[in-house]
């Protein structure tokens, strides 16, 4: 076993539907957990996805089904996450 950090699901009002704030909540918490590597480790990022669409949301940013039988159990290397705060920055909110 190997540690790993777990992001519980996001959500988004369907006010905000098309508006990439779904993206940015992801981008966030990747940001955060890539952030805390260096203090409480961890190799990767798992998440429960809740259903097909959000499967593929995952899947779009590099998370990989975890090899336990399950489809919606997720996971991200931590590799994979540094590479992408390596080619953009992370888009804000505005508050």
């Amino acid at each position: 076993m190997l540690p790993a950090f777990l992001i519980g699901q996001l959500a988004r009002d369907i006010k905000y539907f098309g508006k990439s704030v779904g993206e940015v909540l992801l981008l966030d918490a990747l940001e955060r957990c890539y952030g805390l590597t260096g203090v409480v480790g961890g190799v990767a990022i798992v998440v429960e996805a809740i259903n097909d669409h959000a499967t593929a949301f995952y899947r779009r940013y590099g998370f990989e089904s975890l090899s336990d039988g399950s489809d919606r159990r997720l996971y991200i290397p931590m590799k994979v996450v540094e590479k992408l705060y390596q080619r953009e920055p992370v888009k804000r909110l505005p508050i």
